[in-house]
């Protein structure tokens, strides 16, 4: 049996032995940070509960309860440990998501700078628009243009309109919509609607077996019914009395509420004997005998 390979730092092995690569986490600016944090926090609660459904069992039915209840766009500690708990069998978050730094830039060449005049910005960074901000490579990229406005707004700097228009923009473009919440139902609601179902299906149960005693009766003969129907037994059963069963066989033995009770409307109509026709012959031989 050839040994199993050791994980290397970008995977995570799961309780099933699954080997996966986490998403990694750019800390180039804080808009960034908390972004591509979000997107792991997705990852690490989708992935669990494919490993929940891969366990199968009663636990991973209290399992998926506790996973559907975790709002991936506001995780708690408790959650992610709740996660990683069912993901790895270990609570304790692992250091399972890469930092990735800004990329240093290519040094330019003695050549390529004496090609390009040295431009010095005329303005602070939040009196300029995107554009102009980005002309400058040392001042870094769209999401520390969002900083450098928040920053200047915050200790009262002026801010241009346009900068200002920009900024608002951008900030709708980057901060991520949070996903409305789900309302999770209480114990008390679930007991009722539990109630209210088993109810349903009780009635539902009974209607059934009235309709099955219903049939059983229309069987017998007219008379019959007739015959049952005129007079009150001493036992009645309900529909949903276990004794219908020996009924169905016997329906003499009792009366089943709604299917052969006493009716006053139902009267038995008796049978006219034929009668016999009379022939001079007849009337002879009684005479004789």
């Amino acid at each position: 049996m050839e040994p199993v390979a050791a994980p290397s730092i970008a995977e995570v092995v799961t309780t099933s032995g699954r080997r996966i690569t986490p998403p990694k986490i750019r800390v180039t600016s804080q808009i960034v940070a908390k972004k591509d944090s979000i997107k792991a926090d997705e990852w690490l609660l989708a992935e669990a509960k494919k490993e929940n459904e891969r366990d199968g069992g009663s636990r991973a039915d209290f399992q998926k309860g506790l996973l559907d209840a975790i709002n991936p766009k506001r995780m708690s500690q408790a959650d992610k440990d709740t996660a990683w708990m069912v993901l790895t069998g270990d609570p304790d978050a692992p250091s399972a998501f890469e930092l990735v730094g800004a990329e240093e830039p290519t040094p330019p060449t003695p050549e390529s700078l004496a090609d390009i005049p040295p431009v010095k910005p005329s303005k602070p960074p939040w009196e300029m628009t995107k554009d102009e901000f980005l002309g400058f490579t040392e001042f870094g990229d769209v999401n520390d243009y969002v900083e450098i406005i928040a920053a200047a707004i915050k200790i009262g700097k002026t801010i241009p309109q346009t900068t200002l228009d920009e900024y608002h923009k951008l900030l709708i473009e980057l901060t991520p919509e949070p996903e409305p919440e789900v309302a999770v139902p209480t114990a008390a609601e679930v007991k009722r609607a539990e109630k209210a179902i088993a109810k349903e299906r009780k009635k539902e149960a009974k209607a059934k077996k009235k309709s099955e005693l219903e049939a059983v009766h229309e069987k017998r003969t007219e008379r019959s019914q007739a015959m049952d129907e005129s007079k009150a037994h001493s036992q009645v059963l309900a529909v949903d009395d276990p004794e219908t069963e020996r009924w169905k066989t016997k329906p003499g033995s009792a009366d089943v509420r709604g299917i052969d009770t006493f009716s006053k409307k139902r009267k038995v109509t008796k049978k006219k004997k034929k009668s016999k026709k009379r022939t001079p012959g007849t009337v002879i031989s009684k005479i004789k005998g």
